[in-house]
């Protein structure tokens, strides 16, 4: 079995600490989410941090990405290792024993040291309250800017000009950057990339949330969910594909939990139909009749801890007695249903002295629905892909996504009308040409296995060359489509 735990630091104990005030960073309890939208692949777009009651709070620590092919390390959270909090100040330690100071009563026009380390000084300056409209809410807003003093008079700001945080006098922290490399930025931590505006609170509830294992595995009696899965073989050359999909219509009718072990368990009622396609593209589907039947789904906590941490967090992963994984925990934000999605990233290994790197052909595991349990997925391999998700989803006076009709899910609607499109060399060690037919306009991309679109051509027709000499040698998979529905996909093998 596996078994995941966070890599902490020391832990922090300290006396209780008692009412919010105006403009602290932070409000005791309450959930925050800030959006990274400049995340990298193995690292998490939705970040969180929640403070505990006590004085310090420590952070959880975090993937410092460098690059898919460089030495990954682990590293500080954005906000450094501990935040630690009174009625007049936030304190955030970056480092050992550097912090970034930041005054909560001050006024427009008001200065002070925030970061003071190895005759390093930088200062931090109120530039502005005004009124903010932020996730819906109204709030009285202070900017912060942190700057050098440089001879003369000079300001030189951190991590960039036009980057100050943002703090709500009621809500707290609402705009943040990468306090974890204050104040030394360099291309390891572009610019472009620290400016994080808020996009969840839990109290009020508003913007995103990080639903934990309860919130997951949430469902109740009467509960309607509709999930799709389909698996897609890729075989090549004119052998054709094998094309499977499976409709599941699931009614819950009862849930149970249970302490030893702790586990939740639906009973459901369902309905099933399959179709299969095994042939070339222009091959027509086999219908297979309605299957109705019951069953439990049964989840257990253990293993599925994660769901419980904050986004961004690198979780240790241990499988046996021999092998040492890292993962981060991933938050993606709101889809289907407004729901949002939670999961493991990619796996990381040690690679020797270099940190870590991604293992190869291994991809993100299971991701879990807020309020639809799971597991749910996108996995592409050498063989091909397979998908499951959620489609339709019903519940009292509520519903969204669009519901199976078996009756209309016959051989024709099935049949893809798929063009004829010629590929190669294939294998190639770099150069790759695809004939499209006479009059045929469509949009080409190129995925890796992990699903990363590499490269893509919108609006091809006739003739298309690539190079794929710059990457590595391995499987990859070519897809054509229009209007955004794919007509046609191919593996190509580059040598």
């Amino acid at each position: 079995m596996k078994k995941y735990y966070p890599l902490l630091s020391m832990l922090f104990f300290a006396p209780f600490l008692f009412a919010q005030s105006d403009w602290q960073l932070f409000r005791p309890g309450v959930q925050y989410l800030f959006d990274y939208e400049n995340a990298g692949f193995l690292e998490s777009p939705l970040l969180g941090v929640k403070i505990s009651a006590e004085p310090c709070t420590e952070m959880y620590p975090t993937l410092r990405f460098r690059g898919e092919f460089e030495c990954n390390e682990i590293a500080a959270s954005f906000l450094g290792y501990e935040v630690c909090q009174t009625q007049d100040e936030a304190q955030l330690r970056v480092r050992n024993d550097e912090y970034v100071t930041i005054r909560t009563n001050t006024a427009v026009g008001e200065v002070w040291p925030a970061y003071a380390f190895n005759g390093d000084t930088v200062w931090a300056e109120v530039v502005s309250i005004q009124d903010m409209d932020f996730l819906g809410l109204t709030d009285e807003v202070k900017s912060i800017y942190f700057y050098r003093q440089e001879t003369g008079g000079a300001q030189v700001f951190i991590p960039a000009e036009n980057h100050p945080i943002l703090v709500s006098r009621q809500y707290g922290l609402i705009s943040s950057f990468w306090f974890r490399d204050f104040p030394n930025y360099t291309s390891e931590a572009p610019i472009e990339s620290m400016l994080m505006p808020l996009a969840g609170l839990s109290e009020p509830e508003v913007g995103l949330q990080n639903p934990g294992w309860a919130d997951i595995f949430s469902f109740q009696t009467g509960d309607e969910l509709h999930i799709l899965s389909i698996t897609d073989g890729l075989h090549g050359g004119n052998l054709g594909i094998t094309l499977e999909k499976v409709f599941l219509k699931a009614t819950i009718t009862n849930v149970e939990m249970t302490a030893s072990p702790q586990q939740i368990s639906f009973q459901v009622d369902a309905q099933r139909l399959k179709t299969k396609q095994v042939g070339p593209p222009s091959s027509t589907y086999q219908v297979f009749p309605v299957e109705t039947f019951s069953g439990v789904w049964e989840y257990q906590y253990a293993g599925l801890e994660y769901l419980d941490f904050q986004p961004g967090t690198l979780l240790l992963e241990t499988q046996g007695e021999d092998t040492t994984q890292i993962r981060t925990v991933f938050l993606h934000g709101a889809s289907f249903c407004d729901k949002s999605a939670k999961g493991l990233g990619d796996p990381l290994s040690k690679n020797g002295g270099c940190g870590y790197q991604p293992i190869i052909d291994l991809g993100p595991g299971h991701f879990h629905r807020d309020g639809l349990a799971g597991p749910y997925y996108y996995e592409l391999g050498f063989g091909g892909s397979s998908t499951r998700d959620v489609a339709y989803f019903h519940r009292g006076t509520s519903e969204c996504g669009t519901p199976f009709d078996f009756d209309q899910i016959t051989s024709i609607d099935e049949t893809p009308d798929a063009p004829v499109i010629t590929l190669g060399p294939n294998p190639t060690a770099g150069p790759l040409r695809l004939q499209l037919p006479q009059g045929l306009v469509a949009d080409l991309k190129l995925y890796d296995t992990h699903g990363r679109l590499l490269l893509s051509e919108n609006q091809a027709q006739g003739t298309v060359a690539w190079d794929l000499g710059a990457l590595p040698a391995g499987a990859y998979q070519i897809s054509v489509s229009q209007d955004g529905k794919m007509i046609w996909q191919q593996r190509v093998l580059k040598q």
